[in-house]
């Protein structure tokens, strides 16, 4: 408090001796610090538009911050620089992949595999097939003919193609025993009705010969009281064991194989243009585990 004289009358004039912002000298505080009326700045501070103590010409540090009290005139972060927090990104879990939906209406192309033209297993019937000479059964999940009477005993499916394959597994349990003809069982394509009454039917057969030992390829022609072998290959051929077999037919090119036994044999013929498939067996109780007829 500083007095002076004038007219002879002591005037008392009280002068703040205070920074430039309107804080006071009763409390002191650094820079950064809130500073208010009752908290004012150091020397060579002010009390910056913030409310906090910044150096005389220098740059208010919370006003580059967010302002954390909810109001309306929070300054922005600027996200041009890498110094800055980036609060607005979302977390990563929050990113979901593309909804990536597979398209059951796409159909396969014509090189994606072979098309299935009968598929039988014999659970509880034949199904598409038709014995048309034999005893035939369904025991224990297989196709039986248990007649070894006939030359020719045969059940058939009719398919919508000339040129399949036919593929089974075939067991011969027991033959006739005649010593002047083969004796087996197998598969048949491009089957026809003979044209005589009680002889083989017309037809292709890949057959495995028991009393042979080998896999031949037959024809018959629907006239003969027999079927011709067209080829054939020595191999091992036993009783009551399974072997896989295949009939390919396409055009005159025929093909016979054991593939479990990496065996074929093969001819060319065009007698037969046509007919269904078949399961046949010759003078010989058989049982098939199933047939299965494809496109080649």
């Amino acid at each position: 408090m500083v007095f002076m004289m004038r007219g002879g009358l002591y005037l008392g004039l009280a002068l703040l001796l205070a920074p430039h912002g309107g804080c006071t000298v009763d409390r002191l505080t650094a820079a950064g610090r809130p500073c208010s009326i009752d908290a004012a700045c150091g020397p060579n501070m002010i009390c910056g538009p913030t409310g906090h103590c910044v150096p005389v010409g220098g740059r208010d540090a919370a006003a580059d911050s967010p302002r954390r009290d909810g109001a309306a005139d929070a300054v922005k972060i600027d996200r041009s620089g890498a110094d800055g927090p980036l609060h607005d990104l979302k977390p990563t879990s929050d990113l979901k992949p593309p909804d990536l939906k597979l398209q059951p209406d796409l159909k396969p192309s014509p090189d994606s595999g072979p098309l299935t033209l009968v598929n039988e297993s014999f659970t509880t019937g034949l199904g598409k097939l038709t014995p048309k000479q034999g005893t035939w059964t369904v025991s224990g999940g297989e196709a039986v003919q248990s007649s070894a009477d006939e030359n020719d005993n045969y059940a058939t499916a009719t398919v919508p193609v000339t040129d399949y394959t036919v593929e089974s597994v075939v067991t011969v349990h027991s033959i006739k025993g005649i010593p002047t003809i083969y004796e087996g069982a197998g598969v048949a394509a491009r089957v026809q009705p003979p044209l005589i009454a009680n002889v083989p039917a017309a037809q292709y057969a890949c057959v495995v010969l028991e009393d042979g030992d080998f896999l031949a390829l037959a024809e018959g022609d629907g006239k003969g009281t027999f079927l011709k072998l067209m080829v054939q290959k020595a191999t091992t051929i036993k009783l009551k064991t399974p072997y896989r077999v295949r009939l390919v037919v396409k055009g005159k090119d025929l093909t016979c194989s054991l593939p479990d036994n990496n065996l074929s044999v093969k001819a060319s013929d065009s007698t037969l243009s046509w007919g269904v498939v078949g399961l046949t067996s010759l003078h010989a109780h058989a049982s098939w585990s199933y047939l299965l007829v494809t496109s080649p």
